[in-house]
């Protein structure tokens, strides 16, 4: 029996092997599916940067909120985390807990971003809800317009998703989270549903979720 039963016997340039069932496969097998939505609409998967010492929820970072698209390993300007750049956030359950991305103390504030770009699928525009839901201060942006602000609690915006048509790009979304002084959570759910409440899931199959503007992780 081979010493090493789960390679390949090929040459490689190293790096762990992994078992089928283990999770580094199973999120092989999510991001070759495409990433969606989960059974009940929530989106667990996201691109993060931060985090950026703030007072407000309006303090200027280093992150352009109404323009950058960035992708994973791009530079953040916040050095002191995930090297400096841009990193998948891939929760285990629907909320999303950025003090495990960033785990310090808030001190006077800080503020983190989540980023995540959504392709219709289907042949018809979607007017989709986002819902988040946060214990901290918030802005919600939906390609470089601000749809919404919130001081905490569940905000909802909405998100015009275009028929799908490989000429367009995809819907970038992006969060910006303040963890305030106080707050001991820094931490938000995202939910998406279509303007008659129905939810968007990995079952139903209308919208594929991308960590970068031109697709992939």
């Amino acid at each position: 029996m081979s010493p090493t039963p789960l390679a390949t016997g090929l040459p490689h340039p190293g790096g762990a092997d992994f078992a089928v069932d283990s999770n580094e496969a199973r999120l092989i097998l999510e991001w070759a599916h495409g990433l969606r939505p989960d059974a009940q609409g929530f989106v667990r998967n996201w691109l993060v940067a931060g985090d950026y010492a703030a007072g407000l929820i309006t303090d200027v970072t280093p992150i352009n909120e109404a323009a950058a698209e960035p992708a994973i390993f791009d530079p953040t300007g916040a050095p002191q985390f995930n090297n400096g750049e841009w990193d998948g956030l891939f929760s285990v359950e629907e909320l999303v807990d950025l003090n495990q991305a960033f785990p310090r103390d808030a001190t006077t504030g800080r503020v983190a971003y989540a980023v995540v770009y959504a392709v219709n699928t289907t042949s018809l525009d979607i007017n989709a809800l986002i819902t988040i839901d946060s214990p901290n201060a918030m802005r919600i942006y939906v390609g470089p317009t601000l749809v919404a602000q919130s001081a905490g609690g569940e905000t909802t915006a909405v998100a015009n998703l275009p028929s799908y048509s490989v000429s367009k790009a995809p819907t970038r979304i992006l969060i910006k989270l303040f963890q305030r002084a106080g707050d001991d959570e820094f931490a938000f759910t995202a939910r998406l549903q279509d303007e008659l409440g129905n939810l968007l899931t990995n079952a139903t199959g209308e919208v594929i979720l991308t960590l970068g503007p031109e697709g992939g992780i």
